[in-house]
């Protein structure tokens, strides 16, 4: 970890990862670990207050720079035990985007020639029992009355926030790329196939 350690991260990790760090027993980190378990991490709540690197600092009655090197030290620890004790992961949430996104990035466009669909979107969380594949059609009927309320899977990705992993699901509400990609695919490997029966005759 650099010189420029982003402590608000470190704190969020170490509060989220609290449960493991009850194997980290030398004796200069009980304190902050102590103080760390105090607190909750709330995924939905985005203006949540969590406490400094200042302010646990100010608790513990440590000067700044004790404060930090015991934050760093403490992460990197837990991450290097986690290679012995892997982490467990062990609630899940599928979160859902549907919206239009550009071909080209909006930012090459006149602000005048923006077409302003392009700003709207819906963006729910959710725990389904299954994963939605790319290129299949997704139809949340109970969303009547938003913006978008189906479409077709773009793009997945895995986000591992602490102990939760968030399944990120990327909906185009018009276009099926999958759809589109496999169809190409198909016309480019019988464009070749008729190519090298040509040049075999």
């Amino acid at each position: 970890m650099g010189a420029h350690a982003n402590y608000y991260e470190i704190v969020y990790t170490l509060i989220h990862l609290k449960k493991a760090l009850h194997r980290l027993t030398e004796e200069k980190y009980q304190g902050i670990i102590s103080e760390i378990s105090k607190h909750e991490i709330d995924p939905y709540d985005e203006d949540q207050k969590l406490p400094t690197n200042k302010e646990l600092a100010q608790t513990l009655g440590f000067s700044q720079a004790k404060t930090n090197n015991l934050l760093k030290s403490l992460h990197q620890e837990l991450i290097s035990n986690s290679n012995w004790h892997p982490i467990e992961v062990k609630d899940f949430v599928h979160v859902l985007y549907i919206r239009i996104h550009e071909e080209r990035p909006w930012f090459t466009r006149r602000k005048k020639d923006r077409n302003p669909i392009l700003d709207e979107y819906t963006w729910v969380s959710m725990k389904l029992p299954y994963t939605p594949r790319i290129g299949e059609k997704i139809d949340l009927r109970f969303l009547e009355g938003w913006y978008f309320t189906h479409g077709h899977v773009h793009e997945i990705q895995h986000q591992i926030d602490g102990v939760t992993q968030k399944i990120m699901i990327y909906v185009h509400p018009i276009n099926n790329y999958a759809w589109k990609w496999k169809r190409l695919k198909e016309e480019v490997e019988a464009d070749e196939r008729s190519r090298r029966r040509l040049r075999d005759r």
